[in-house]
């Protein structure tokens, strides 16, 4: 399944939620799952139009005074089904890109030198996201889980913190490595 299909099925899992404008979808992303999962602002209206085309979604439009009006779009029965259906299906694999192995795996024209800069600036970047993941832990835990949003919110945001150790650990491994040898 393409980025694009992924687009629309998230733009309706998002409304499944709620009913939301363009903008709040991105805001949602923005402060939700941007850490495993983002798509551009430019995307978002050209996808909730041909949603509303094929009748997955409704927009509603409401008159706001000294302001544009606010477009709320909603799910439809037919979206929810829609999304349904692609919610029990079978999850392929992400494609991953990552530039760092990228970077490292072609970097035999590179000094030893630049080869850890390149790990190190990366890892201080990583520790800052695994911090912030793990404060936002600790802020959750400090609170119940009184909603079920609440609940799939802390299982997705453990796996960010799982993934950023797993990560950590494989940077530390090879730094001490390419310390190690001597090209």
């Amino acid at each position: 399944m393409s980025k694009n299909d992924t687009v629309k099925y998230a733009i309706l899992g998002l409304l499944n939620m709620e009913p939301m404008s363009g903008y709040d979808i991105k805001k949602h992303i923005e402060t939700g799952i941007k850490h495993f999962w983002n798509m551009s602002y430019g995307s978002i209206y050209p996808r909730l139009n041909k949603l509303t085309q094929e009748q997955l979604v409704t927009k509603k439009i409401i008159n706001q005074e000294g302001k544009p009006n606010r477009i709320i779009y909603s799910i439809t029965e037919k979206g929810e089904d829609e999304l349904y259906g692609w919610q029990t299906q079978g999850t392929e694999i992400a494609q991953k890109y990552d530039t760092l192995l990228l970077k490292i795996f072609i970097s035999q024209n590179l000094s030893r030198d630049e080869q850890i800069a390149l790990i190190n600036d990366y890892r201080e970047k990583i520790e800052e996201k695994f911090l912030f993941f793990k404060k936002s832990e600790s802020d959750f835990l400090k609170k119940s889980y009184e909603s079920e949003k609440r609940f799939l919110y802390y299982i997705t945001l453990r796996s960010g913190i799982l993934n950023y150790e797993a990560k950590l650990k494989w940077m530390d491994e090879t730094l001490e490595l390419l310390e190690k040898y001597d090209k």
